[in-house]
């Protein structure tokens, strides 16, 4: 585009006017220029932020997950827990879920959002 519009501007009597197919081409550069470093730079910061909204999933629902098993399989010993025992446990759950959940629904978000 840049040869076409010299070339175009090459053949009129006064140089120091250019042709508005030579405004045309140094706007399909300059758009060039600045769009294509901007949409990678966009999918560089989707990229990192897709990364670390999974990563904290992942590790809190590890985190989660571990409890729940352990509660699924040590419930025989969970009629020996005293009664604040019980509540810390139930409250360590609850508080896992609390964190876990909204992590899951921004990861998903994210993930369907692309």
């Amino acid at each position: 585009l840049a040869f076409w519009a010299w070339s175009q501007n090459r053949g009129t009597s006064d140089a120091r006017i250019a042709s508005p197919g030579t405004w045309q081409a140094i706007w399909y550069i300059l758009g060039v220029v600045i769009i294509i470093p901007l949409g990678l730079f966009g999918v560089w910061f989707r990229r990192k932020l897709m990364w670390a909204a999974v990563i904290a999933r992942k590790d809190l629902e590890c985190a989660w997950f571990k409890s729940c098993t352990w509660i699924i399989t040590h419930w025989r010993q969970l009629y020996g827990l005293s009664g604040q025992e019980k509540v810390a446990l139930e409250k360590r759950v609850l508080k896992q879920n609390s964190e876990f959940i909204p992590a899951h629904w921004d990861a998903r978000d994210t993930m369907n959002d692309t």
